[in-house]
């Protein structure tokens, strides 16, 4: 067995038995541009690198998390100088706002900035790669700011987040998240960050990852919830109330729609509040089975649809309130006169009886003669 040297490192004893790359001192205790977060912090550390390439590396990290994709290399490290310290000399540090604004800019006139691709159909849910701890310190901060906001009508409380939404940390995550981002703002990285607990992601994605407790403004996809039907019932669109009524009567009453004509019209006439959308629809008739328990006939029970049902139930109402009235009538008159009743009986019974003695005795008379 080979001896080893004292002047060599533990390391490099390994790398040269094992193979690999081995240790690069030089680097070892720098902040790596691919695990900072983004934020202030994550920028000054990887700005006290003075690389150009660790800000490139850094820059495309935030581009991402904003939507986009670098497609030309060269702006891209252009972007990275301006935001780095390539000299080493004691200069004034840029803002990592400055930084996130002129990144929102570009995206905001990618027609003069072509070297990123943006998708702008993003929603922030929680970053399923992310640990459990993190993402519980995210809602945590997300549920104080939506319970403490200045205006009243946007605050929320956590603890309305729907029960389907609470069996998963990931799954309340993804609803808080989704609100938070729509009530605060769209703008603003820090309105889908939570130091690295959430994330920009495309409807594909999202919808492979939780497809009932995420908020969009898409009435087919957003979740079933109060806060949803806030956001589609603000678009004044009479087709995405027939939309996400028709996912509530499915979704969440379990029911059918009998006649698709009537949920027309009442989109076009939709309650302004959660509680009176879901009670019409639980009470209209052109809605079934589930909850409702009412049996699906389709046609059968709609006087607008069928104006002849009119005609038929008013003669059958009419006769069945006369035989009730004729039927009453007669049970008060021998329940209030009882008297007189049974002497007229016994009166026709003692007219009976003396009509047969009389025919008797007459039968008895024309024998004897």
């Amino acid at each position: 067995m080979g001896t080893v040297t004292h002047n060599r490192l533990v390391p490099d004893v390994f790398r040269r038995v094992f193979g690999g790359r081995g240790v690069d001192l030089n680097n070892l205790c720098k902040p790596d541009p691919t695990k900072v977060l983004l934020n202030s912090r994550g920028y000054s550390d990887i700005y006290s690198v003075n690389s150009k390439e660790s800000m490139a590396v850094f820059t495309t990290r935030l581009i991402a998390h904003l939507g986009g994709s670098v497609v030309f290399l060269g702006p891209l490290y252009s972007f990275a100088e301006k935001y780095s310290n390539n000299t080493g000399l004691a200069v004034v540090q840029p803002l990592f706002s400055q930084m996130v604004a002129e990144l929102l800019w570009i995206r905001d006139h990618s027609w003069l900035q072509t070297w990123v691709t943006w998708n702008r159909n993003l929603i922030c849910i929680a970053n399923w790669n992310a640990d459990v701890h993190s993402i519980g310190r995210g809602i945590q901060e997300a549920c104080y700011t939506l319970e403490h906001l200045a205006d009243a009508s946007k605050r929320f409380y956590c603890t309305l987040v729907p029960s389907s939404c609470t069996n998963s940390l990931f799954r309340t995550a993804d609803y808080v998240f989704s609100l938070y981002y729509h009530r605060l703002g769209t703008q603003s990285l820090d309105n889908c960050y939570f130091n690295g607990s959430a994330s920009y992601v495309v409807p594909t994605v999202y919808r492979s990852l939780d497809k009932d407790c995420v908020i969009t403004t898409d009435a087919e996809t957003t979740a079933l919830s109060a806060e949803s039907f806030q956001i589609i019932r603000a678009k004044n669109d009479a087709n995405e109330n027939v939309i996400f009524a028709r996912r509530v009567i499915t979704g969440l009453i379990k029911a059918n729609v009998s006649h698709p004509e009537k949920l027309e019209s009442f989109g076009e006439y939709a309650p302004t509040t959660w509680l009176s959308f879901l009670s019409q629809l639980r009470t209209s008739l052109w809605v079934c089975g589930g909850e409702t328990g009412r049996i699906c006939r389709t046609g059968s029970l709609d006087m607008d649809t069928n104006p002849w049902l009119i005609w038929m139930i008013w003669p059958v109402t009419i006769l069945l309130l006369t035989f009730v009235l004729t039927s009453c009538i007669s049970y008060c008159y021998i329940i209030l006169t009882p008297d007189s009743s049974k002497q007229w009986f016994e009166k026709q019974q003692m007219g009976r009886l003396g009509k047969v003695v009389s025919d008797d005795t007459t039968e008895s008379t024309d024998d004897s003669t």
